[in-house]
């Protein structure tokens, strides 16, 4: 009941905040969309196609499939991001190819900060610094792999063999993947500008420190305190939960995976805390920048890095199988 007065409350105070600073609201929203279209769309877009795609186009059959399927999840959401491995897993759930139970497991591991974001993003752009982000990024995967391999017998116990679906066309999975991750882009940048707007309310009420657990986006150019940074990396926000719950649909259990938002949080702050004094790293704690510059080189790398490794393993899942010698029928089988 306090929940939803809370709720209630805060509702009809951001709705009040709105009419009475509509200019100030646009502009927020504004900044927000611009920020999705300069950075998060030429980011994600490229990595979310591909993974999708190779992940649809794969077969994952038989034992060999349910054994494997979990870690090509596990790899793409470590390169992608948090809402890269949010929708290979919702994909997977719709379509059978993995059971609730494990879907719900990989929800609390596969959902993490990608290697373009923290380097390109956090590193290069607000710390200026590539070292500084790469020691955030394997910081924040750490949570992310040791979990993994931790409840990977319960993951391979709880999985489902994929049955062998129905041929499909190679050009019917392309536009079919195009338009999916067009939605989901969608999601995101719908997500983005809310918060944007969000962060500015609480600012204008004096709370302006909530800001850093609404939208990461924001929240990194605000601090260059290293712990903290991870902390928030590995917790993602309000904003990414959000966008995980609304991408990954049925496939998350909310409760366990709130819960592992905030270990993901704690655990990554206390390796920063100790790798920074043991790497003796140090920046200004505040940072003086009004914006968020990229360094584009990690994305177009992260993107690369996919595509060599997605067509490595294509090749791979096509020669653990009785091939015919017609590639195309090989790989509609």
């Amino acid at each position: 009941m306090l929940r939803k007065t809370l709720m209630v409350i805060f509702c009809l105070a951001f709705t009040a905040f709105l009419l009475t600073n509509p200019e100030a609201a646009a502009n927020a929203v504004k900044s927000g969309l611009v920020f999705f279209g300069g950075v998060l769309v030429p980011s994600l877009f490229p990595i979310t196609f591909i993974t999708s795609f190779v992940m649809k186009s794969i077969r994952f059959t038989g034992a060999k499939g349910k054994r494997m399927k979990p870690f090509f999840i596990l790899f793409f959401s470590l390169i992608g991001g948090y809402t890269v491995g949010a929708k290979l897993i919702g994909d997977a759930f719709k379509s059978k190819g993995i059971s609730e139970k494990c879907a719900q497991i990989l929800s609390l591991f596969c959902t993490n900060a990608g290697v373009g974001f923290c380097i390109s993003v956090v590193g290069a752009g607000v710390l200026n610094s590539l070292y500084a982000g790469i020691l955030l990024y394997l910081c924040n995967i750490v949570y992310s792999v040791v979990g993994f391999i931790i409840f990977l017998p319960e993951i391979s116990n709880s999985n489902v063999p994929e049955t062998a679906p129905d041929a499909v066309r190679i050009s019917d999975v392309f536009c079919e993947t195009v338009g999916e991750t067009a939605q989901v882009l969608l999601k995101i940048g719908g997500f983005t500008a809310l918060f944007s707007a969000v962060n500015l309310f609480l600012e204008e009420w004096g709370i302006g420190f909530l800001s850093l657990f609404f939208e990461i986006t924001t929240a990194v150019n605000k601090t260059r305190n290293l712990p903290l940074l991870a902390l928030l990396l590995g917790f993602g926000g309000i904003s990414v939960i959000f966008q995980v719950l609304s991408v990954a649909e049925k496939a998350v259990d909310i409760k366990s995976f709130l819960i592992s938002r905030v270990c993901h949080g704690l655990v990554s702050f206390g390796l920063m805390s100790l790798a920074s004094r043991l790497f003796k790293i140090s920046v200004p704690v505040f940072a003086l920048s009004s914006g968020v510059s990229v360094l584009p080189f990690f994305d177009r790398a992260a993107v690369s890095l996919s595509a060599v490794v997605s067509v490595i393993m294509l090749i791979l899942s096509l020669e653990s199988k009785n091939r015919g010698g017609n590639l195309r029928e090989d790989l509609l089988q």
